[in-house]
């Protein structure tokens, strides 16, 4: 009878772990399922039971259930109790919390997964490594969004979003493309750089701002020729003093400067992206403007031949 009882709770303890595979493979589309801990392996009665809760999204008593696991010695030192609550947490974050920026479940399931990866490094290539993409997916979106929406020189609340969201594909290992991620982030926050100049153009640490973060946007794609052809513009209209808003801002040593870098950008644009008709167009208004006359009308043949072609 002994030998019976004990069978029984074997197969009732399999299909609890079932469960809380379900719990974890759909935690979102971009979660999938991966290898967890065997049956065997999971003593814990606590732990187990949050797992049941989470899969019927009976959330706060699993977050009782949890911490009820983490007051056990030995629960507390197994990584399968810090996986749980990881899960618990994420999902807490991904239906009820997810507008919160500042969303302490999503910090708490970070936590929980990193330590779990801590007591048991061989376990992390499955669903553990997934959520951890996946929050840092929720990072870098809340870093787009501070990105372009900050209202002084020092958006903290985006580089603290960002380097998250680094840290945990560094973490994860990940082969993600981070330069693309990194161009989106720093030219949304050089077009909201921009904004704010556009606002006050005498503002020349705004303007230093804008261009130091379109700048680290071409850094992470050089082949960005739209931010390129946008920088060359900035420095153009300075530089031929265009709007009323320029002539008292900067002084002429200043604007000489701003088009001189008008005119190597667009120069290096042509070469880099070809001959676009903006692009044409700017530098043949460049040259005329420096009364370059000679190569403002090459660059006029070559913008009618395209104005042909078109």
């Amino acid at each position: 009878m002994i030998h019976l009882r004990y069978k029984l709770s074997t197969r009732a303890l399999t299909q609890i772990f079932f469960l809380l595979l379900l719990c974890i493979g759909s935690t979102t589309s971009t979660v999938t399922a991966g290898v967890f801990f065997p049956v065997d392996s999971i003593p814990q009665r606590y732990a187990v039971n949050a797992a049941r809760l989470c899969q019927e999204k009976n959330f706060e008593l699993a977050k009782k259930e949890i911490e009820l696991a983490l007051m056990q010695p030995e629960e507390a030192l197994d990584a399968y109790t810090w996986y749980t609550r990881g899960f618990i947490f994420k999902e807490i974050y991904k239906y009820q919390e997810s507008e919160n920026r500042n969303s302490t479940s999503r910090e708490i399931a970070v936590e929980s997964f990193l330590r779990a990866r801590s007591l048991n490094s061989k376990h992390t290539e499955g669903n553990g490594d997934a959520a951890l993409k996946y929050l840092a997916t929720t990072y870098f979106k809340d870093a787009l969004y501070f990105a372009g929406n900050f209202n002084t020189l020092i958006d903290e609340k985006g580089d603290d979003a960002f380097r998250k969201y680094l840290s945990l594909l560094t973490t994860v290992g990940s082969q993600e493309n981070t330069d693309k991620s990194g161009n989106a982030f720093y030219k949304t926050r050089g077009q909201r750089s921009l904004q704010l100049w556009m606002a006050d153009r005498c503002d020349k640490d705004m303007l230093n701002n804008m261009l130091s973060e379109l700048n680290r946007a071409i850094d992470m794609d050089r082949m960005d020729c739209v931010t390129k052809y946008n920088v060359a513009i900035i420095h153009y209209n300075i530089g031929v003093n265009s709007g009323d808003n320029f002539i008292h801002c900067y002084e002429e040593t200043e604007r000489t400067g701003h088009l001189s870098m008008a005119k190597s950008a667009l120069d290096t644009l042509l070469i880099q992206c070809g001959e676009t008709r903006e692009i044409v167009t700017a530098l043949m208004n460049l040259n005329r403007f420096m009364k370059l006359d000679e190569e403002a009308a090459v660059y006029e043949l070559l913008l009618k031949e395209i104005l042909e072609k078109d």
